[in-house]
């Protein structure tokens, strides 16, 4: 599963150690790094492990207020 650059829903959340209802959560409200690929007929979201990566660590940089400390 670390090899590939892009991670399917359940794949993300299980590395993130979330459920994937709050991964669609967090997806849908645009908190966490996704991207849509859009194809004749379908829509499919997958995660950019290095962008998930560094946006975990960014959230454990983040004061009470949101804001990343400098």
């Amino acid at each position: 599963m670390d090899e590939q650059l892009l991670w399917t829903p359940r794949q993300a959340a299980k590395a993130l150690a979330i459920s994937e209802r709050t991964l669609w959560q967090l997806t849908r409200q645009g908190r966490i790094p996704h991207v849509v690929m859009t194809g004749d007929k379908h829509r499919t979201v997958r995660y950019p492990r290095d962008l998930l990566v560094q946006w975990v660590v960014e959230c454990q940089t983040a004061t009470p207020d949101g804001e990343a400390e400098r």
